[in-house]
């Protein structure tokens, strides 16, 4: 993860305004109501977290990038919005939230990493909360690189973690 963590810091200094909204936020956003509480899981430059603040929610964003981190509440944080420099595997709060969402955040973690996060995220997440995930699959150019975090016999994963814990659509 700290080879991770060196990489994005490298790419936010360089790119450290937030840009546009993904198609996944704005996706997300169809089911979520005005002052909906979303904890986001890796955010990045925070350009999702901004637009669901934007859009009414009250947003707690996580990233390991000290400086971008730094840089976003200066700059952004409001009464709907803050940040901050934490290890989201880590994380949890006696807040619970109507929504967690992680987009592209959980290919950069391991087998007991994932395992812990997803045992905090159902402490984290309000009965009939939202969790809301977007993940690279077969068809992106990086499918197949990097280590696998579980085998495909066995079971276990996110797949078998959802399907027991939280009604997959």
């Amino acid at each position: 993860m700290l080879k991770d963590r060196n990489y994005w810091s490298a790419f936010y200094a360089k790119n450290q305004e937030p840009f546009e909204h993904s198609l996944f936020a704005t996706f997300c956003l169809k089911y979520f109501k005005k002052d909906f509480s979303i904890l986001e899981l890796g955010c990045g430059n925070g350009r999702d977290a901004l637009f669901f603040a934007k859009k009414g929610c009250k947003v707690k964003a996580l990233d390991l990038c000290e400086n971008e981190i730094r840089f976003l509440n200066d700059n952004y944080k409001n009464e709907n919005l803050e940040f901050f420099c934490v290890d989201f595997c880590n994380f949890l709060d006696d807040k619970k939230y109507d929504g967690i969402y992680s987009r592209f955040t959980l290919h950069s973690i391991s087998k007991d990493q994932q395992d812990k996060l997803f045992n905090n995220i159902s402490c984290l997440l309000k009965e009939k909360g939202l969790l809301c995930i977007e993940a690279r699959g077969k068809k992106n150019s990086l499918f197949g690189k990097g280590e696998r975090v579980v085998n495909n016999n066995g079971g276990g994963g996110i797949a078998s973690f959802l399907k027991s814990t939280f009604a997959v659509f």
